[in-house]
């Protein structure tokens, strides 16, 4: 994959860690979950990068109506504090699949709060998904990457960044590419094997 893309770097995804330009100066801030950060104020300038998050309790609330009212309510309280927020999906939390990344989209892109989405592309796939990975992330990019509100994407580029073949990622750099989308580089995949196989939906279709 290109390097000379990446204009972003994340050392300590996914659960710590500042996302940082090529220069050194910093670009964003990671705060853990949103869900789960509920008892602790997030910061309340620059860009605040946070994880949906889930529910505690069985895995059907958080991808239900309750999880959903659960992140519009956060969102809801975080909007107009004076930070910039952008929110990760992942498989096993409430913005889990690219049905609900449009979603938090159609509902945050046009108002006048700065929430946005960084699409994570690993993060969103379960392993029933790699032996498709092309072209779950070729559906990914064609449904996302276009769509206001998306500020970057993550692309794994070391450690288990196997976990997905290299050649899957070109519809997504290319997409990234053509819409002007930042890229994050990062050191390794973005869903521990005990994630992908307990807590994930087993497949989805990612076309809109």
């Amino acid at each position: 994959m290109p390097h000379a893309q990446y204009s972003l770097t994340w050392t300590g995804y996914p659960d710590a860690g500042d996302i940082r330009e090529k220069q050194g100066s910093l670009w964003g801030t990671y705060a853990g979950e949103l869900l789960g950060s509920a008892g602790r104020e997030l910061p309340k300038v620059g860009r605040v990068i946070v994880r949906s998050g889930s529910l505690d309790g069985p895995a059907f609330e958080t991808w239900g109506p309750k999880g959903w009212e659960a992140l519009e309510t956060r969102c809801e309280g975080v909007a107009g504090s004076g930070a910039e927020l952008l929110v990760l999906p992942h498989a096993g939390d409430v913005l889990s699949d690219v049905q609900r990344c449009l979603k938090f989209l159609d509902r945050w892109a046009e108002a006048s709060e700065p929430i946005g989405l960084i699409v994570d592309p690993a993060a969103m796939m379960t392993d029933s998904m790699l032996n498709r990975a092309a072209d779950h992330l070729g559906r990914m990019a064609a449904s996302l990457l276009s769509r206001r509100g998306v500020r970057a994407v993550v692309v794994p580029v070391g450690g288990d960044a196997e976990r997905i073949p290299a050649g899957a990622w070109e519809p997504m750099l290319t997409a990234a590419r053509a819409h002007r989308v930042p890229v994050i580089a990062v050191a390794q995949a973005a869903i521990p094997a005990s994630q992908t196989s307990s807590q994930a939906p087993t497949e989805r279709d990612e076309s809109p």
